[in-house]
């Protein structure tokens, strides 16, 4: 935190580029994780906000002992306000059959700038059940928000078999300049405990920290 506060000679707003990457001596690479983040307050803060998670998840894990050789830590922090709000979501087809794939149009308006298009696509597995289902566009921040994820610290909570899988979850977890695309579906064909999964997760990468939320529905029919 002093060496940002120190590179940077300011407190207050920016977008930051954030990357990680932990070494070990035997094993090589653990993981390599990267990360956008903008803040209108203090964006050194913020920043660094998983790293300490990062950390705690790999020396506390429950597998084999880690020996970190080398910690790389690469952070770039601009004034410019690179952020862009999901403002509109339109489908290709609002009724599709089991197997089919789903495309959705994404209007993104960036800050200050003219508006941008991105196409998600989701593929249907062929077994899904008939009925409404929904696509729900967030941004990757406001995605774990909602959903509650976090890097993980207890790991009696979600169920690992490897070291190699935390890390794996780590990377990739959603990152906060990336547009998430989330199946939810409503049939009686399901009960109330059942989902889908997380197989119905589409992402897209952009260049600037991406807000807000959006929800569209549409029918799977046989």
């Amino acid at each position: 935190m002093q060496a940002i506060d120190n590179a940077l000679d300011r407190v207050g707003a920016g977008t930051a580029q954030v990357a990680i990457e932990l070494k070990d001596k035997k094993k090589g690479k653990y993981l390599y994780r990267e990360n956008m983040y903008y803040n209108s307050q203090d964006i050194a803060i913020q920043s660094i906000s998983e790293i300490p998670e990062i950390f705690e998840a790999i020396i506390n894990n429950y597998f084999e002992e880690v020996n970190l050789d080398q910690i790389d830590i690469d952070i770039k922090i601009e004034r410019e306000k690179k952020v862009g709000r999901i403002e509109e979501v339109t489908l290709e087809d609002s009724s599709l059959k089991p197997g089919d794939c789903l495309n959705a149009r994404i209007k993104i308006k960036p800050f200050r700038e003219d508006w941008i298009e991105k196409t998600l696509s989701i593929k249907l597995p062929s077994d899904m059940p008939q009925g409404e289902a929904w696509l729900l566009i967030s941004g990757g921040g406001d995605f774990a928000n909602q959903r509650g994820i976090e890097i993980s610290t207890n790991q009696e909570q979600k169920i690992y078999k490897s070291l190699d899988e935390v890390c794996k979850d780590i990377t990739d977890k959603p990152k906060g300049n990336q547009i998430i695309g989330e199946i939810k579906v409503y049939s009686k064909e399901l009960s109330s405990d059942e989902e889908i999964g997380d197989s119905l997760i589409s992402k897209i990468e952009t260049n600037m920290v991406i807000e807000g939320y959006q929800e569209i529905s549409f029918t799977v029919e046989q």
